[in-house]
């Protein structure tokens, strides 16, 4: 018995050249990264800008929860404002720039009040 298999039904694969190195998969999966974060209090509209190497929604919930003396003074918070750093430096660099009066004249022209 014959049987004839249509090709529309073959599943096709890409070239092993396509595909990723498996350790190049596991090398972005565990890369840190860093967050430039601003958040907005719901309570006086009152700035916050910081950086963090966890998710930015912890992070929110953090302040949201008193995590410092600022944040439980001035809070509750929404993200307003999210940057993607590869490394902690960069980050830094940044927070410190939007904390400076340059930085704060640029959140003014950029991002919401």
């Amino acid at each position: 018995m014959n049987t004839f298999r249509d090709s529309s039904t073959v599943e096709q694969f890409p070239p092993k050249a396509d595909q990723p190195r498996a350790e190049t998969v596991q090398i972005i999966k565990n890369k840190k990264m860093f967050t430039v974060y601003i958040l907005k209090s719901l309570k006086n509209s009152k700035r916050y800008i910081g950086y963090t190497s966890k998710e930015a929604l912890n992070r929110l919930h953090d302040h949201n929860t008193g995590s410092n003396k600022w944040t439980r003074e001035n809070g509750s918070f929404i993200t307003i404002h999210t940057e993607a750093y590869d490394n902690k430096k960069d980050a830094i660099r940044r927070e410190k720039f939007l904390k400076s009066g340059q930085g704060r004249k640029w959140l003014d022209e950029n991002i919401e009040k």
